[in-house]
């Protein structure tokens, strides 16, 4: 019996056997199969020892009210990571100026470092990971903190290659433990750097990395050309996260640059540079949207449908916003979306799978 290689392929396998255990009980019922009561125990005894497996190792969920709770419980993890990172960030400030150098140089120092060590201690008590992601966050912000101060603190000219730094540490506490929302925060950082640095090229301050959208647009493409290239053969669940951010950091560029082509270094005038990304948008959002469908990656599929409406929306209100009554221009739109519905429900009778 091969063991799930993580947690989120343990609560995949629960799941199923969960959906398989319904589905056993509607054809016993319905005498589609008949099953022996020696063999109903066995296939009962054999998922009940699977199930407690998982969550003993694991820490699944095993039932719907445990899925519930792990929820909540995640909203808390990160509703608290960001107020306790918060009230470190103002802590310091309000006690900094009471401190001599050498104590102020141990903290910072000491802080990321403190929380990296209570990160392997909860790893190895706890099955659950909200308190390996809660010091994590924190590990994170205290790591920033620590860069941001000693720089102001000895008179160090800022660079973007503290972005590189801040996301090359949150990603290796991703891999550390298998946390996505570190790696999220890690690849933005990168994504940030690499614009900036891109900046510098132009010869413009790397603080100005936002007057240039299509910096993100480089990066993005490259973040979401990892997972194609380098298997994530222990933490499966990575790969979306690469291309979720990818994607989000590109299309929100173009988005951007729809709205107001200044930013852009194609040798055009403004109006000409926002028609060409309008039109990059509609037409890269859809195909998005069906490279995700096709290929089953389901954060392509909705942040290609997301973005779809937006473009979709605001082209709307580009057209028809000053030229039609506010009632006839919202009439317009609930009826174009419906139409859109339709195309949608025909599709999907289209692919449906028939006996």
């Amino acid at each position: 019996m091969d063991l799930p290689k993580n947690r989120q392929e343990a609560q995949f396998r629960a799941d199923r056997i969960h959906l398989f255990r319904d589905e056993l009980n509607t054809l016993l019922s319905e005498k589609v199969i008949l099953l022996s009561p020696a063999q109903q125990a066995a296939i009962q005894d054999y998922h009940q020892k699977l199930l407690g497996q998982y969550s003993t190792q694991f820490g699944t969920d095993t039932t719907e009210k445990e899925k519930k709770i792990s929820a909540g419980m995640l909203a808390l993890t990160l509703l608290g990571g960001f107020a306790i990172c918060a009230g470190v960030f103002f802590m310091f400030y309000q006690f900094w100026g009471y401190l001599s150098s050498p104590v102020k140089i141990s903290i910072l120092v000491l802080s990321p470092l403190v929380f990296i060590g209570l990160m392997e201690v909860f790893a190895r008590r706890e099955t659950t990971p909200h308190y390996v992601t809660l010091c994590a966050l924190l590990a994170l912000a205290c790591f920033v903190l620590n860069l941001n101060v000693l720089g102001y603190m000895f008179n160090i000219t800022p660079s973007p290659n503290a972005l590189l730094v801040w996301g090359l540490f949150g990603v290796s506490l991703a891999y550390l433990h298998g946390l996505r929302l570190l790696l999220a925060l890690g690849l933005l950082s990168i994504i940030a750097f690499a614009s900036a640095y891109l900046v510098t090229f132009r010869h413009y301050y790397w603080f100005n990395l936002f007057d240039r959208p299509e910096h993100f647009i480089v990066a993005g493409a490259f973040i979401f050309c990892v997972p194609f290239i380098f298997r994530h053969r222990i933490y499966s669940y990575f790969p979306p996260v690469y291309r979720g951010i990818g994607l989000l950091s590109i299309l929100f560029s173009v988005m951007f640059l729809s709205l107001s082509g200044y930013g852009s270094y194609l040798p055009w005038n403004s109006d000409q540079v926002e028609t060409l990304y309008e039109f990059i948008g509609i037409a890269g959002s859809g195909v998005v949207l069906w490279v995700g469908i096709r290929s089953n990656f389901h954060e392509m599929a909705n942040i290609g449908l997301g973005f779809l409406c937006l473009f979709f929306y605001l082209k709307m209100v580009s057209w028809f916003w000053d030229s039609l009554p506010r009632w006839m221009f919202f009439m317009l739109l609930g009826a174009i979306t419906i139409g859109l519905l339709i195309l949608l429900k025909k599709f999907r009778a289209r692919d449906r799978v028939h006996p």
